[in-house]
């Protein structure tokens, strides 16, 4: 089961403990996408750990699933979301630029890595069959200007 995100927030403090990180990594002016082998393609994220920060989860995921390290990492957004248990948790949301590119652990759950040119802009996620669910709610299509506007350089519709 999935449950729509809500109760967006691009320029409150991070004012809710999340449960889960989102990321937006750019690379050569360009988003990075993961695939999934059941979800379809989206950008990396997912839970963070027992003991772990927010940000070394962005650190954890985006190398298990993209072999990616990040500079410049910032916070960009949280949201609310009901869990398959129905409680109400938060993910956070980032942004940062890729610094390091190699192999994926060979254990990542993810099949393929991939940089769209030109980009999946949001009303083109919603109608791919190949885009994971994640990636068709108001998520993407709320952040884009936010994710444009942080883009090396400033990307104009």
């Amino acid at each position: 089961m999935y449950s729509r995100a809500f109760d967006i927030h691009t320029n409150s403090a991070q004012s809710h403990t999340p449960s889960s990180v989102l990321i937006f990594a750019e690379f050569d002016e360009h988003l990075v996408w993961v695939r999934h082998p059941k979800r379809g393609w989206e950008v990396p994220g997912g839970k963070i750990e027992p003991g772990e920060s927010p940000e070394q989860a962005v650190e954890r995921e985006v190398y298990e699933e993209a072999g990616l390290r990040l500079s410049q990492l910032q916070w960009i957004a949280e949201y609310a979301y009901w869990d398959d248990n129905g409680l109400k948790r938060f993910k956070w949301v980032y942004f940062g630029q890729v610094a390091e590119a190699s192999s994926r652990p060979r254990d990542s759950e993810i099949v393929d890595v991939r940089v769209f040119r030109p980009h999946v802009l949001p009303a083109q996620a919603r109608l791919r069959q190949d885009v994971s669910f994640i990636m068709k709610d108001d998520v993407y299509e709320l952040l884009w200007p936010v994710v444009q506007r942080c883009m090396t350089p400033p990307l104009t519709s």
